[in-house]
Formats: structure tokens, C-alpha cells, sequence
């Protein structure tokens, strides 16, 4: 596990403060701690979110970019992901779906640089009211919390090249809101949060 988060952090500086945290939990028995003690399974539900039809997504679904290739994203981790393309926009699309992989909403990211926004919400949902990535977190694991789409589908990557029993979601933002929280703690037995190593990312994490 060490080695993991010293490759992540090599891909993403601020998984960095991870690796002593890394060195602890490899001597832990994750599993034995989840099947003793699935306190998760007692936690509320989170709060419900409005599902979007599939159907709006279908014109921009399942496209690969080579603008991912420049972020170090393989085809194969954009087809785990379903990344598509809105071409008038120019914007790589990630879809977001809840643990049930219902369709909440999308996030589009601009291939153009200096362009802003760099980030813009599709179909009219709310992302501080779930995660990017929370279809594919395994029940009763260890999620890590990153703030931006690109370091979750990055470090998942990498999580899936040397198995760990990690899962990664992002808040897409700086500061975790209550209902993240409450997603998050639905679905994970230990949670790590590893914002980014910016004024932004100190402050949020202070707050959560």
C-alpha cells in the first residue's frame, strides 16, 4: 500500500500526506475490522437525489478524447468511467451516478486551456449533494475523498494496477457539504480525506 500512494502521489501531489497514513492501515486487518464491526451498515441513508433520465446523456455518452490521453486517463479507465464528449462545447464529460449507477447528473471539463469555467455542471443537479465515482466504491471499505474529478479517475487508476481495497470519490470542490458527508459515510467503514495541498483544499480541510 505504501508504494501505491507513493506512485499516486508521483501522478498527484496532494496524495503525498497519505503515505505515513498508508504505512499505518498495512498493518491493520481492513477486512477483519468490516466484518467485526459494520458500523456503516447502521448509518442513515443518504439524502435522496433527483435521477436523470439516461436518454440526456446518450448524445454525448461513451467518447474518448485524446484530451484524457494528455491527463494520463487509458481508454480503459474512461470506459469505467463512461466519459463522453460534447463537441460544440469542446468539453470531456464525466457522468455522475450514485451506488445504484442512476444517472445524477455530469461534469464537463474544457479541452481548451485558459478557458473558463474549466468545470460546468450538466442537467441542472447540484454536486454538493454527491460524489463523483460513488458507483464503483466497494461497500464496507476505505473511501478516499480527493476535491477534483480528474485526481479521482487518476487515482482509481492506479488503485485498480495494485488492488488495495481503496476507493476514491471527489467532491468536485474544496469543502465536503453535509449531505457528501452523509453519502460518503453510508457506504464507507474508514474515510480518508486528501484535498488538495492549496489554501483552498488547507481550508476544507479544517472545516470537514
Amino acid at each position: 500500500v505504501t508504494k501505491l500512494f507513493a506512485e499516486l502521489a508521483h501522478y498527484e501531489p496532494q496524495f503525498a500526506p497519505l503515505l505515513e497514513r498508508a504505512k499505518q492501515i498495512e498493518r491493520i486487518d481492513v477486512d477483519a475490522y468490516v466484518r467485526n464491526v459494520p458500523a456503516y451498515l447502521t448509518r442513515p441513508a443518504a439524502q435522496a437525489v433527483k435521477v436523470i433520465p439516461e436518454e440526456e446523456l446518450a448524445p454525448y455518452a461513451r467518447r474518448f478524447h485524446p484530451y484524457l490521453t494528455l491527463r494520463g486517463i487509458t481508454l480503459e479507465t474512461a470506459k469505467r468511467f463512461e466519459t463522453g464528449y460534447h463537441r460544440e462545447h469542446k468539453r470531456v464529460l464525466f457522468p455522475v451516478r450514485d451506488n445504484q449507477n442512476n444517472l445524477l447528473g455530469a461534469i464537463g471539463r474544457t479541452i481548451l486551456p485558459d478557458y473558463k469555467p474549466r468545470y460546468l455542471e450538466y442537467f441542472d443537479f447540484d454536486k454538493s449533494k454527491v460524489l463523483f465515482g460513488e458507483q464503483l466504491v466497494r461497500p464496507g471499505g476505505v473511501a478516499v475523498i480527493v476535491e477534483g474529478i480528474i485526481s479521482a479517475v487518476v487515482a482509481d487508476q492506479i488503485l485498480r494496477e495494485h488492488p488495495s481495497g481503496y476507493s476514491v470519490v471527489a467532491i468536485m470542490g474544496s469543502k465536503i457539504s453535509k449531505a457528501q458527508v452523509q453519502r460518503v459515510l453510508a457506504f464507507a467503514s474508514e474515510v480518508v480525506l486528501c484535498l488538495d495541498n492549496d489554501s483552498a483544499g488547507r481550508e476544507g480541510t479544517k472545516l470537514a
